[in-house]
Order: structure tokens, then sequence, then C-alpha cells
């Protein structure tokens, strides 16, 4: 009986163990953004989720260079379906014409603490060379 009893503890001490330590996976992105062709530059993406997952967070830079970024000091974004938001910073650059039409076109909606509108988004795999075409 005795051994019943340590048998037990010793297998919920393991699941225990395994779903504190369980992390959810980020997937790294990084690549380029272009609207219509051309590279969108100066521009913050906010990756809102249309479901329970955290958001995420992405700077276009110059020639539309972007890496998404989870929090402060951790590159990535969890797996699922996302609304792409834009908004000038002008900490990260000046703004061009593609910067500026996403801007005005797609700023962060929302019904509540649901997105709306925005740019469709899905992250579904790890992929280090991602190219963002967005057209009208």
């Amino acid at each position: 009986m005795r051994h019943s009893v340590c048998m037990i503890l010793f297998v919920v001490v393991v699941v225990l163990t395994g779903a504190c330590n369980r992390q959810e996976r980020l997937f790294l992105i990084e690549g380029v953004c272009t609207y219509n062709g051309d590279p969108v530059e100066g521009v913050v993406v906010l990756f809102a989720s249309k479901s329970e997952k955290p958001d995420s967070t992405a700077y276009l830079v110059k020639d539309g260079r972007f890496m998404i970024i989870y929090r402060a000091g951790v590159n990535g974004i969890h797996a699922g379906e996302y609304a792409a938001f834009f908004q000038h910073d002008p900490n990260i650059g000046t703004m061009n014409e593609a910067g500026k039409s996403l801007v005005e076109k797609y700023p962060p909606t929302y019904s509540g603490l649901t997105p709306t509108g925005g740019v469709p988004f899905s992250v579904n795999a790890d992929d280090k060379n991602f190219r963002w075409e967005i057209s009208d």
C-alpha cells in the first residue's frame, strides 16, 4: 500500500512539474514588409491576437526590414491568427509613402477587447526569411 501511495505522489509531482515548466512556443519571424511593391518604413505594427494569445509588435525600418518582438528583450510571436495595425513612430525613422498609406488605411481599431479590421496575419511556422507583401 505504501509503495502505491509513493508511486501516485511521484506521478503527481512529475505532472505538476511538467505543467509548471511548459512554455508556449514563440516563432521567430523577421523579414521584409512591402505595400503594393514598395518597402514600408518608419512604422510600428501591432499584431493583435484574434484569440487569447498575447499581442506582439514589429518596427518596420529601412527597406521594410522587421523582426517581431513579443516583449522587451524577447523576440517572437505565438502561433495563431492576428490583425495587423499600423502606427507612425518618429523614433524609428522617417515614414515613407507606403508607410503613410498603411497608417491611414489600417489604424488600430477595436470593438471592446477584440481587434476589428486590420491586415490579416497568420503564424503557423518558424520562418527566418519572411516576405510580407501587402497589396490592395
